[in-house]
């Protein structure tokens, strides 16, 4: 009986545990909006405190969306000048590959009230794989200092999940 009891104890303990896992992963996306030459996506974004991936010459953050998740912004690519372009070499899992990115003219974060908050500088990264799980889109770690700035319960959550993604040297 106290073996059993150990058991049921510990399958609750696994229960709050992925319950709460998901809580956090829900608390910490973002709705998006993301402008440029006349062409809108609004999408949501989960901010990945792992994503380290910045465009090599301005040193600016890479918010990375997979093709399927804006196909307004992403055929935008194959209209785009070779020097409005950049190739990011990037690592995530232990795979590595190259993707496109351009920099928006506009870029904008909606909160959970509606209000519209200025998003923070960076470039959009078109990822043509899949995200692993339900994200299609991860916003780099300086989002959640826009987006959550002044919700003390909000910035608590914010903790590196397993998306990890970097630049490749």
């Amino acid at each position: 009986a106290p073996f059993l009891a150990a058991v049921a104890a510990g399958g609750v303990l696994i229960a709050l545990t992925q319950d709460r896992r998901r809580m956090g992963l829900d608390g910490l996306t973002v709705c998006v909006c993301v402008r440029h030459g006349g062409r809108t996506a609004r999408f949501t974004a989960l901010i990945d405190t792992g994503n380290r991936l910045r465009e090599h010459r301005s040193a600016l953050p890479v918010l990375i969306a997979e093709r399927s998740a804006i196909p307004k912004l992403s055929g935008l690519l194959d209209t785009l000048a070779e020097n409005e372009i950049r190739r990011l070499g990037f690592g995530v899992l232990g795979s590595a590959g190259e993707m496109k990115c351009f920099y928006p003219d506009r870029i904008r974060i909606f909160d959970s009230s509606g209000r519209i908050l200025k998003a923070p500088d960076c470039w959009i990264g078109i990822f043509e794989g899949t995200i692993p799980g339900r994200t299609r889109a991860l916003a780099p770690p300086e989002f959640a200092e826009y987006a959550f700035a002044g919700n003390p319960t909000a910035e608590k959550k914010i903790r590196r999940i397993s998306h990890a993604i970097f630049n490749r040297q």
